[in-house]
């Protein structure tokens, strides 16, 4: 195995080689100071970019470019590291030595659309998209009492102090959702990618 770092000056990579996988995994992390506020707001966020880009623009167009690419596979998640929150997107592609030459290139570019070129329209995100992924966020938040291992240990870190990030609920809160619309979405997302640290 042989690892190097490579400084870009605003972001670093990271690359470790080795011949035990026929995957490549590729990891682009966004992390900013946790605020409680903004919980809610980056996870709806991140689940509504994996949605839908404008050049793919249905998760039906998102799945069927996955499958092209041998079947690429392309995730995000919110976490909170300290007192940071951390969204990582994370692309698994096969080699392009199990594939055809050119593959690894075209997952990097379709992981570039995900990223930076969001289905946006009239400097915001359009609606049916956002709607899809607010219901599935109430559904979570609403269900969180149903399971009481979850809701045992959720309760238990808030009832430390309540100005600490360690108490903060990373699914977010359901009161946070009201004041989540397109524009809020595209302004949020704007700030991210310029202010984050990569």
């Amino acid at each position: 195995m042989k690892y190097t770092n490579k400084d870009m000056g605003s972001y670093n990579i990271h690359l470790i080689k080795t011949d035990k996988y026929k995957t490549i995994t590729v990891r682009v992390m966004f992390k900013r100071k946790i605020k409680k506020e903004e919980i809610t707001i980056r996870n709806v966020l991140a689940s509504l970019l994996v949605q839908s880009t404008n050049k793919y623009n249905s998760k039906r167009k998102m799945t069927i470019e996955a499958h092209d690419l041998y079947s690429a596979r392309l995730s995000v998640d919110n976490s909170r590291v300290g007192n940071y929150i951390n969204t990582v997107f994370t692309l698994n592609v096969l080699n392009d030595k199990y594939t055809e030459s050119g593959n690894f290139k075209k997952s990097l570019e379709f992981l570039n659309e995900v990223i930076f070129n969001p289905d946006v329209e009239d400097d915001k995100f359009k609606d049916k998209n956002i709607d899809i992924v607010m219901n599935k966020t109430k559904t979570e938040l609403s269900s969180l009492k149903e399971d009481p291992n979850t809701y045992s240990l959720v309760r238990a870190m808030e009832s430390f102090d309540s100005t600490s990030p360690v108490s903060y609920r990373m699914m977010g809160y359901m009161e946070d959702l009201d004041n989540i619309n397109g524009e809020s979405l595209y302004e949020y997302y704007k700030d991210m990618i310029s202010k984050d640290f990569v």
